[in-house]
């Protein structure tokens, strides 16, 4: 969860890739325990920012972005970039 990223879409070689950036020193905390959703070990982390701000999502939505994501198939990643590997096809 984010109260200051940045999308940097529109700047990037890959927008697809729907990159956040952050201000240097952004400290990212646990926002609650790490827990088994659909079989799949979640932690959900965020910016230690006051708690009145941070909106932590349910067990229920993000087992609705799992189930989109295992609905999408299974993903070819043929070459790495600078933060991880880029699936087959993109430019």
């Amino acid at each position: 969860m984010s109260a200051t990223g940045r999308d940097v879409a529109p700047l990037s070689a890959f927008p697809q890739d729907e990159e956040i950036v952050f201000l240097p020193g952004t400290t990212l905390v646990p926002l609650g325990p790490r827990h088994i959703i659909d079989g799949i070990p979640v932690q959900v982390i965020g910016e230690s920012v006051p708690a009145s701000d941070l909106v932590v999502p349910t067990d229920e939505v993000l087992e609705g972005a799992i189930r989109i994501a295992r609905g999408l198939g299974p993903v070819a990643l043929d070459r790495a970039t600078r933060f991880g590997w880029r699936p087959q096809g993109d430019v």
